[in-house]
């Protein structure tokens, strides 16, 4: 079974682990815009030279807080991390990055007929540079091929989603495997000297709004100066900022349940 210790085995493996999880075969990735075509005027310029040692890598990782209805996922689940996935047949790896990556994995409560979740990675590359160029490297190689094949023949199709991206450094794109129905929503992010991934896994899309609001939840803790309208509401910080706006939010995904994650939309 070595196939499975290479980055494509551990995409096909997440296959494995869902289906027996008890979602129907099937896969497709999300991932929105690139670096190279964002056009918002709402991107937030980080300060990455200011921010780098300034939070936990813990911090920059989902907590139970940002999903409170939410189930924490098992370790088979965290070992599914897309840092170093192969895409577009590039093999990727967190060169400089201090201890590799933390992972926390989350199950969705609301989802019925199966299994979906969401897992939250970040790695920290040791400085700015090294962060920038893995942007720089993901990047290029999400926006280098629309489909590729692995070594078993399994055909990979990329394709843009048209989502702003919340910040300068950011990266993300829509993946499918043909044949496949399983879907994932990822997306890649630089602050400081930290690179985080987040994707959510599931037969279908994931509910509006909370890849969204989950990388602004994340954001907001580790850089509450760019987001100070969430800072309050995110666990990890110690003193918000003072005079930030009070909001609440009631919103509802997935047929009509609850959307417990704080998701726009």
């Amino acid at each position: 079974m070595a196939f499975f210790a290479t980055t494509m085995g551990k995409f096909v493996l997440l296959v494995v682990v869902v289906v027996g999880a008890g979602v129907l075969a099937g896969l497709t990735i999300g991932l929105p815009l690139s670096m190279a075509s964002r056009s918002s005027d709402d991107v937030v310029q980080l300060d990455h030279s200011e921010l780098a040692g300034t939070f936990e890598l813990e911090e920059a990782l989902l907590n139970q807080n940002d999903l409170p209805a939410w189930q924490e996922g098992s370790d088979s689940l965290r070992d599914l991390g897309i840092l170093d996935f192969g895409w577009c047949g590039r093999e990727l790896e967190l060169m400089g990055s201090e201890g590799g990556s933390q992972a926390r994995a989350f199950l969705d409560p609301f989802f019925k007929g199966g299994t979906a979740f969401v897992l939250s990675e970040a790695a920290q590359m040791g400085d700015v540079t090294a962060a920038r160029r893995y942007m720089e490297d993901i990047t290029s190689a999400l926006t280098s091929c629309d489909d590729w094949y692995d070594e078993d023949d399994n055909h990979y199709l990329l394709e843009v989603e048209n989502r702003d991206p919340p910040v300068d450094a950011y990266i993300s794109r829509a993946v499918s495997v043909e044949g496949e129905q399983i879907r994932r929503a990822v997306s890649f992010f630089q602050v400081g000297d930290v690179v985080v991934a987040l994707q959510y896994v599931g037969p279908g899309d994931p509910p509006a709004g909370l890849m969204e609001s989950l990388e602004k939840k994340v954001l907001a803790r580790v850089s509450p100066e760019d987001f100070p309208d969430l800072a309050e509401q995110v666990s990890g910080l110690e003193e918000p900022p003072e005079d930030l706006p009070a909001t609440t939010q009631t919103t509802t995904a997935g047929g009509g349940s609850a959307d417990e994650s704080g998701a726009d939309g």
